[in-house]
């Protein structure tokens, strides 16, 4: 039998699943990463595997990360979605395969997905499936982590690396000491204290380099026209930031803007629309305005989500929160009057 290899499950940037197939070969090989192999393959099958008798695993067959037979009954299927663009038509694709695989119809069939990024699923597409985590990873293989310093203590490191520059906004009010992952944390937290289905927060890249941003208080409004007929847009609130290099922090740079945006999907209409938002905005944001939290008009006008106005020089987390405030009272005032 074959000494249990990383390299022989890892493909390209799978590490995650390369981790995990790696440990999971310790249970038919033995030794003493057995006993975590096991626990990961309860924690799946929420505790519905009890006795292993065999376990076979491909790596990447039919493009799925991993394809692990139990026994003559089980199959589990787990892919890496941390970085993935559009999870939710990769977990459905791979799950229809596997699942009219002629080679696995009798079998039963449970699917799992490592996420041990930030980012929130958004309807991921995958009833049902197991979510590792990467808290719940850290858990499971921290009291292992000395039996195999070189590669599972270097994972854990790695893990709780993640961990510390995503929670750096809870103890830094200044953005230049911000990591990207920092962002990805504090999003996460508006997010979860917002409860709206339409918060979001997307990374994306252009010419001038990475960027983030959190939309939220997104609001439906009908603009009448003189001929009475309704014309739907949308008004909500933007955070958006350049963000440092993927390791990088300690980054001049890292001074958002929080932008007043509407959408208009009637092209023919969407200046009209605009500028009619906007005159309503600039005749509230007189009453909340200061010397150091002024609102500027924009001319960014192109495509159906324009900018309607900005807040510029937010350098700390302090004044970034009290101009959301002001933001989202300004919005409110906005509602009741369109």
């Amino acid at each position: 039998m074959e000494t249990p290899n990383i390299f022989r499950f890892a493909r390209g940037s799978a590490l995650n699943t390369a981790i995990i197939g790696w440990i999971l070969d310790f249970v038919s090989y033995g030794g003493e990463l057995k006993g975590l192999g096991i626990e990961i393959i309860k924690k799946i099958s929420r505790n519905e595997i009890q006795k292993i008798d065999n376990i076979q695993i491909l790596s990447m067959y039919k493009n799925i990360s991993l394809v692990i037979e139990i026994n003559d009954d089980y199959l589990i299927t787990i892919d890496d979605i941390t970085f993935a663009k559009n999870q939710s038509n990769i977990l459905k694709k791979r799950r229809d395969i596997i699942s009219k695989d002629t080679k696995y119809l009798d079998r039963k069939k449970l699917f799992a997905y490592v996420h041990i990024g930030n980012k929130h699923e958004y309807g991921v597409g995958c009833d049902n499936c197991y979510v590792l985590s990467r808290d719940e990873l850290l858990e499971m293989i921290k009291p292992y982590e000395e039996k195999n310093k070189e590669l599972l203590g270097e994972y854990v490191d790695y893990l709780n690396f993640l961990n510390e520059f995503t929670s750096k906004y809870k103890t830094e009010q200044d953005f230049c000491n911000w990591h990207r992952l920092s962002w990805e944390g504090y999003f996460n937290e508006m997010q979860d204290s917002l409860n709206e289905a339409d918060s979001k927060w997307e990374t994306f890249t252009s010419k001038e380099g990475d960027s983030i941003s959190f939309e939220w208080n997104r609001k439906s409004k009908k603009y009448k026209l003189s001929t009475g007929e309704e014309i739907e847009y949308f008004v909500y609130l933007m955070i958006e930031t350049k963000l440092p290099c993927r390791y990088k922090y300690n980054y001049n740079e890292n001074k958002p803007y929080l932008l007043f945006k509407v959408e208009v999907s009637e092209t023919k209409y969407k200046s009209e629309i605009r500028n009619y938002v906007w005159n309503i905005i600039n005749d509230i944001k007189d009453k909340y305005e200061t010397d150091e939290l002024f609102i500027e008009k924009t001319s960014h006008a192109i495509g159906t989500h324009m900018t309607l106005g900005r807040i510029e020089e937010i350098k700390t987390k302090e004044k970034l929160e009290a101009c959301v405030d002001i933001a989202e009272k300004i919005i409110s005032d906005l509602d009741k009057l369109i």
